[in-house]
């Protein structure tokens, strides 16, 4: 199918979308080093370092109330080996618990600890708190609405199929 032509007063300028997809790039570091190190390290201490995956996890759990392995590796787009990983890390750190499904007792089930909870309400609760200082360093909601309509627009045409 094919596209409009773009309006000439629509299309971005080059070196603003090469400045946009350095950040991007930046925000994903910036996403693993202070919410995945940092964060975590203040929230559990030095010794039980936590990876993105396993963080991941955890909040893939924190919207359900159980889910298997194999739905946790298909949620995350993850083998079932590294799936199966990162839950026994969890559970070793008392923030996941296994558990037989009463339906199918041949089935595991994976639901998050009391302190696993605490921990993915946490993590939230802090990374909203920067978000909320930095949107009033932006400028309060309209720059907000039109970040978040450029992230939308972003996810939506990274993520959807395209016949060029």
């Amino acid at each position: 199918m094919a596209q409009a032509e773009p309006n000439r007063d629509t299309v971005p300028d080059s070196r603003l979308v090469n400045a946009l997809d350095a950040a991007l790039t930046a925000l994903a570091g910036v996403v693993e080093t202070v919410y995945v190190n940092h964060l975590l390290e203040g929230l559990l201490g030095d010794a039980e370092e936590i990876t993105a995956a396993q963080l991941r996890t955890l909040a893939q759990l924190a919207s359900v109330s159980a889910l298997t392995v194999g739905s946790i590796a298909s949620g995350l787009k993850i083998s079932y080996p590294a799936a199966s990983k990162a839950v026994d890390r969890l559970v070793e750190r008392g923030l996941a618990a296994r558990h037989r499904d009463e339906g199918d007792a041949r089935s595991i089930r994976v639901n998050l600890t009391e302190r696993g909870r605490e921990l993915v309400g946490r993590v939230a609760a802090e990374r909203r708190e920067k978000l909320r200082r930095a949107l009033e360093r932006l400028g309060g909601d309209k720059p907000a609405q039109a970040l978040l309509a450029l992230l939308e627009a972003f996810i939506a045409e990274s993520t959807t199929a395209r016949d060029d």
